[in-house]
């Protein structure tokens, strides 16, 4: 599919985020700038190269692909870190000064202070086959990577799985209850064999991102839609009745085919997945349909219904409701 990154004019300093993504996982971690002026007066060791250790910084966060268990940076790591192409604002090098007469002194006799120092905030992996089959990492699913109020990356989850009960259909909104801003999303419509089969959507507005995939796209921040769009749903499908009407005797049995559409139009010839049915009049038989490669049917009674009575039968997911609508009209 894709990789897509949304970043800012406004650009930072302070933060970096790490991106790594493999056939069958990924993972996220964040540095953050230290404040000299709420730090200890001196580094308890003199700081490393982030390039001598970006290997084990992008492996994976645990071995348990089933928990995604977090990383929880300083807590677990104390080493700090500096970026060959990051160097010092002007405004803060007084401060700086101060502390490279206290800081600990390096084995080869550098200046620990050359380079601005970073602390690893937290790092998390996401594992395509960790929960493969069960009820988090189903079709029609978004895996979020986020991070919380002091830049840690937290546990992935299913959007729509914390969202199904609240009906929140706007992420910002969703991120706001949660007091947590978005990283990564990866936009499951089918759970394919890799990572890189899904669309990838980073979000790093202002401050520079280490990708080991080139971006196929960067937007600015600026230039996306209003606050509200949904722009997850141009990468999915809905499930669209094959007959421009469908109507049915008043009693009658009927047959109603029905195929998935991509949200450009073309016809998605994917998936086995089972939706859920939900009808406001009339008799399901059944309250699940099976989809075969994109097409489905199911039978429905126009039982005590009458002459110009409509029937709308609504087609779910385990955790999105509303993926397609059928009506049928009683003649």
């Amino acid at each position: 599919m894709s990789i897509q990154v949304v970043t800012s004019d406004e650009g930072r300093k302070d933060q970096r985020l790490l991106i790594d993504i493999q056939d069958k996982h990924l993972t996220v971690a964040v540095f953050v700038q230290e404040d000299l002026d709420r730090t200890d007066n001196r580094l308890m060791r003199p700081p490393v190269r982030f390039e001598d250790h970006y290997d084990e910084l992008r492996s994976p966060v645990t071995t348990n692909s089933r928990t995604g268990v977090i990383d929880r940076g300083q807590f677990m790591n104390p080493l700090r870190y500096t970026f060959d192409d990051v160097d010092w604002d002007e405004d803060l090098l007084p401060t700086v000064n101060e502390y490279r007469e206290r800081a600990i002194p390096t084995e080869d006799g550098s200046d620990p202070y050359a380079k601005p120092v970073f602390r690893c905030a937290g790092r998390t992996s996401f594992f395509l086959d960790g929960l493969r089959g069960e009820d988090e990492l189903v079709p029609y699913s978004i895996i979020d990577i986020m991070l919380d109020s002091n830049l840690t990356p937290m546990a992935w989850v299913n959007r729509f799985i914390e969202t199904k009960n609240t009906k929140n259909g706007y992420a910002a909104r969703w991120r706001a209850q949660k007091q947590s801003r978005m990283a990564v999303s990866i936009y499951m419509p089918f759970v394919r064999d890799r990572i890189l089969d899904h669309h990838v959507h980073i979000v790093a507005p202002g401050y520079p991102t280490i990708i080991n995939k080139t971006p196929d796209s960067i937007v600015r921040n600026e230039d996306l839609p209003a606050y509200g769009a949904q722009l997850w749903a141009e990468h999915f499908w809905t499930a669209v009745q094959d007959e421009e009407t469908v109507t049915v005797s008043p009693g009658q049995l009927i047959e109603i085919p029905f195929s998935l559409e991509w949200a450009n139009g073309e016809d998605c010839n994917e998936g086995d997945l089972k939706l859920r049915l939900e009808a406001d009049a009339g008799y399901l038989p059944k309250a699940r349909t099976i989809v075969d490669d994109g097409k489905g049917s199911f039978k429905f009674r126009a039982m005590d219904l009458e002459f110009s009575d409509v029937a709308t039968i609504k087609l779910s997911t385990d955790h999105f409701s509303g993926v397609g609508r059928i009506k049928v009209q009683v003649v």
